[in-house]
């Protein structure tokens, strides 16, 4: 365990001074402090697959060479929720952005269509 935490502790003072990762993709680091529904579920749900396979994602993926199946059902399964996850993301910020470009997008409107309206009467009148 304190091989992890001081690997983790490289790899956070690294993602904090580097927006991106080696390979260009945005490091997404977590940005608040409260413990939500979000975060005890999914620990939760990573402590009990954990103990149900007896795996920790690094090792099992190391297992993968000498152990037979049941890291592979790990990793599929931890790839499965992992995706998941993502989905639900990718979601939650559609319905999001959908919910306030509502509040914004009539008014938004109305003012262009309003705005539209007075300079053709306005160009009208110079005319």
């Amino acid at each position: 365990m304190g091989g992890a935490i001081l690997i983790a502790a490289i790899a956070f003072n690294f993602a904090k001074i580097h927006p991106k990762a080696l390979l260009g993709d945005v490091i997404r680091l977590p940005s608040t402090r409260q413990i939500d529904r979000r975060l005890v579920l999914g620990g939760l749900f990573f402590g009990v697959g954990w103990g149900f396979a007896g795996y920790c994602p690094g090792p099992a993926l190391v297992s993968l060479a000498y152990s037979g199946s049941n890291p592979l059902i790990f990793i599929v399964t931890m790839v499965v929720g992992m995706a998941i996850l993502e989905i639900q993301d990718r979601r939650r910020a559609r319905t999001n952005a959908k919910q306030s470009n509502k509040i914004y997008s009539e008014p938004r409107m109305q003012m262009a269509t309003t705005t539209l309206i007075y300079d053709a009467r306005f160009n009208k009148r110079q005319q």
